[in-house]
């Protein structure tokens, strides 16, 4: 919770405001998307070789971009949890290594703080499993 952190105005690229709640993105993504494009567009080319090259860096922007819509699904679940609770959220920041949430208060309860904080892993845990191929015994 980010109750006694300064204001910082500038925090990135405005990306939207879902549920209320404004998203920035860093300049520090685009080094990690930039690293994920350059790293995994030779292997996408390799195990798809119908690709062109463009198509290739391209299906590897793409892993970069779904990197960091899951982490902000997850940021989005402790913020809109933190507002149904009446808590005010700042915004959410994405950053190089992953995301923030600023909530400006803390949760009344322990039990509202744990449910705050365990709504992002719960979300990774429901979106993992909708996405996820099902096996076969």
């Amino acid at each position: 919770m980010s109750e006694q952190s300064p204001r910082q105005e500038s925090s990135g690229i405005r990306m939207g405001k879902p549920f209320g709640i404004p998203v920035y993105v860093s300049w520090t993504w685009f080094l990690v998307a930039a690293f994920i494009t350059v790293m995994f567009g030779p292997q996408m080319r390799q195990r798809l070789p119908q690709l062109d090259d463009f198509a290739a860096y391209g299906v590897a922007f793409l892993f970069a971009v779904l990197l960091y819509i899951s982490v902000l699904l997850h940021e989005l679940a402790h913020s809109v949890l933190a507002k149904a609770y009446g808590l005010p959220v700042r915004r959410i920041t994405l950053y190089l290594l992953g995301g923030v949430s600023e909530i400006e208060k803390e949760p009344p309860t322990p039990g509202k703080e744990f449910m705050v904080a365990a709504a992002g892993p719960r979300s990774r845990s429901a979106w993992a499993g909708s996405v996820s191929p099902p096996t076969s015994t």
